[in-house]
């Protein structure tokens, strides 16, 4: 609320807001009191017959005083003494200078009634007009029987005059108080309502702020969920990828303790492979296990595939308390799920009560379902890896599936060229999205990271949109599922493609078995040998000179 000079220098001594409306109304009353007073008082001295000069100066100096008053913080005493002041003034002229309680002087009461009501209320209102009531019937009556000095009208006067007088003065202070009561109730309508309208605003502010934090949480969580996304996709060695995704989850979430199993070869056991903090490094040292299946939340998650929350792990009744974690007041479980098989379980713990909400649950299982994958593909990888070396070593080939380009246009996938994937590969310079606005089109091309190589590029179009990072982010997470899916079926498929080659040239090689002639042997082998690695020729030669070794396969 803006406020002037005199304002600000009234107000000084009332902290309570309440007085402020108050304050004002009388503080301006006795300055255009005393100005109008000292108006009169001037006027009054070029007016030899005037008798009011020196009573309005009297006037006018406690006014003032009436108005420091008022600044010392004396709301109560400033209050009484202003109508009081001007019920003086008024009685004094209407006795001393009026000629008769007919002139104008009188209407200096309902001026009194006036400023009663707007500074005392009702009970001053109907104060103050008894007051101005009796002054002007005594008034009336001293110059109607001369009882103080002489008056040339007095027969003039009538007591009728002070019945009429009354009732006018009574009509008036009804009015007024019946005004002011409704502008009051009003008043406090509109303190109600604004005190109301605040406590709204500041609700509202209040859910702002709560949905900005949430927001912020969320995108934090989306971005953590992408960034272990990322990490997940380009290791290739499971330990390394379960220690890196561990730390992540403590570090960009602030937890307490993070913990993943694996479920061992007998399927009974749940080991703990990697684990944070002291509790995480003395826990591995005594080769912590829990039972699948048993009073322990992690193991209630293998076995149940579903996540398990202890908002209150005191009072959790299927949970494994352990010693080295004494500060632990809420829990989660989240299974390993690759397919149809539980690998594992990721365990996530909290210093605060009901710490995971629905939102929480949701993106640590989607990092719990990438870290899986991640595991699953790493292990796959590295068993395939081993495998294709020794293939490699006696074949000295590599066996890698088709570049394919698919485009998805109006609900139909279509057959894309190999110029369409390289357009698209030379467009991802690194491994993180691009964004491209050309005209009203926007292209946002995604790659599939896979160990640490791109081995796909995906390019979203749209037109007048404006992709916000939020969105990026969800759909670098999702790459980083599918560039998972992916280099887990090119391991399949490399499996599968070794398991045909090794047939058909184990059957060759019982085929050859079965004969004895040597060219035969030699057609047989060359035949297999060229299905088996899809050769388009195969030379073997017998017979060479000595030093000479021949042996060509295209």
């Amino acid at each position: 609320m803006k406020m002037n000079f005199f304002t600000k220098w009234l107000l000084n001594r009332y902290p309570d807001e309440n007085d402020w409306s108050t304050v004002r109304l009388l503080g301006y009353i006795i300055v255009v009191s005393f100005i109008a007073a000292v108006g009169i008082a001037i006027v009054s001295i070029f007016d030899p017959a005037s008798q009011s000069t020196i009573t309005l100066a009297i006037a006018s100096i406690i006014l003032l005083f009436t108005l420091f008053f008022l600044r010392a913080g004396r709301l109560a005493l400033a209050r009484w003494l202003m109508p009081l002041i001007v019920f003086a003034i008024v009685t004094y002229e209407v006795y001393a200078t009026g000629e008769g309680t007919k002139e104008v002087q009188i209407l200096g009461y309902p001026i009194v009634i006036l400023f009663s009501t707007l500074l005392l209320g009702s009970r001053g209102a109907w104060l103050f007009t008894v007051l101005s009531s009796a002054s002007y019937t005594g008034v009336l009556f001293i110059h109607k029987y001369e009882i103080l000095r002489p008056f040339e009208n007095a027969a003039n006067l009538q007591p009728l005059d002070a019945i009429i007088a009354t009732l006018i003065f009574f009509v008036i202070a009804y009015t007024l108080v019946s005004i002011v009561n409704q502008l009051s109730n009003s008043l406090e309508r509109l303190r109600v309502n604004d005190a109301e309208l605040r406590t709204t605003i500041e609700t509202l502010e209040g859910i702002q702020s709560n949905l900005e934090n949430i927001v912020q949480a969320r995108t934090a969580q989306i971005a953590v969920s992408a960034e272990v996304g990322r990490v997940a996709s380009s290791l290739l060695d499971p330990d390394e990828i379960i220690a890196q995704v561990v730390h992540l989850i403590t570090e960009r979430f602030g937890y307490y303790y993070a913990a993943l199993f694996l479920v061992d070869q007998s399927g009974v056991w749940a080991k703990l492979v990697n684990a944070t903090g002291e509790a995480g490094e003395a826990l591995i040292e005594r080769n912590h296990r829990l039972q699948v299946g048993g009073r322990s939340m992690v193991g209630s998650a293998i076995t149940t595939r579903q996540p398990r929350i202890a908002l209150d792990a005191g009072a959790e009744p299927v949970r494994f308390d352990n010693p080295y974690l004494p500060k632990t007041r809420s829990e989660i479980a989240l299974p390993l799920i690759v397919g149809n098989r539980v690998i594992g379980a990721l365990d996530v713990q909290s210093v605060e009560s009901n710490a995971f909400d629905t939102e929480d649950i949701e993106v640590l299982q989607n990092m719990a379902n990438q870290v899986a994958v991640a595991i699953d593909n790493a292990r796959l990888y590295q068993e395939s890896r081993t495998r294709l070396e020794e293939i490699n070593r006696m074949y000295r080939r590599e066996v890698r599936p088709p570049n394919r380009s698919l485009v998805f246009r109006e609900g139909q996938v279509l057959e894309g060229t190999s110029g369409e994937f390289a357009h698209l590969a030379t467009v991802v310079t690194s491994k993180s999205p691009h964004v491209d606005h050309y005209k009203n089109q926007t292209t946002v091309t995604v790659p599939f990271v896979s160990g640490g190589q791109i081995i796909g590029v995906m390019s979203l179009k749209s037109k007048n949109r404006r992709w916000s990072q939020d969105e990026i982010n969800l759909i670098e997470s999702t790459s980083n599922q599918i560039a998972l899916t992916l280099e887990n079926a090119m391991l399949v498929h490399e499996s599968q493609e070794r398991v045909r080659q090794e047939r058909f040239l184990n059957e060759g090689a019982a085929r050859i078995r079965e004969t004895f002639d040597i060219e035969a042997i030699l057609q047989t082998a060359a035949l297999d040998i060229q299905r088996a690695l899809n050769l388009k020729e195969v030379d073997l030669q017998l017979g060479l000179e000595p030093g000479q070794t021949k042996e060509n396969g295209q």
